[in-house]
């Protein structure tokens, strides 16, 4: 399994995407995945626990106070992708490939891969080299 590398400056949404905006619970990174918690914040995936890749996933693209490094903090308002294309300049995508939550690499969680993680979480596919559909499966993520 490959993460994919994703400039968190470069991520953009396109047309056509729904976005929404969700107050972050802990400090992350635009290009990131996240999921919903039951207060309704955003906290970074991981797919080496269910938990954290079952309900709603979105893909982080703009913080309202972001850095020039594209982090965001705990607290802050961000827009995120709920479906729709998305622009990642440089993220050399295979639109014949199924894209994945990632298990946490090295203490960073939140990322994609090329190939399911210890749990199967869909995220999307891409249209082009450059151009990702977000569209995560809606039924539950299942361990492997």
């Amino acid at each position: 399994m490959a993460t994919i590398t994703i400039d968190p400056t470069k991520v953009r949404p396109l047309l056509g995407s729904i976005t929404r905006q969700f107050v972050m619970a802990e400090a992350s990174q635009c290009g990131r995945w996240a999921y919903v918690d039951a207060s309704g914040q955003l906290n970074e995936t991981d797919a080496e626990e269910a938990a954290t890749s079952e309900g709603t996933v979105v893909l982080i693209v703009a913080g309202s106070k972001q850095t020039s490094t594209g982090i965001v903090a705990s607290g802050e308002t961000v827009t995120a992708v709920l479906f729709g294309p998305v622009a990642m300049p440089g993220a050399a995508l295979d639109p014949t490939t199924d894209y994945y939550l990632a298990d946490t690499t090295s203490t960073v969680d939140g990322l994609m891969a090329d190939a399911a993680g210890t749990v199967t979480r869909r995220c999307g596919r891409a249209l082009e080299s450059e151009v990702f559909f977000v569209n995560p499966d809606i039924a539950e993520a299942s361990s492997s």
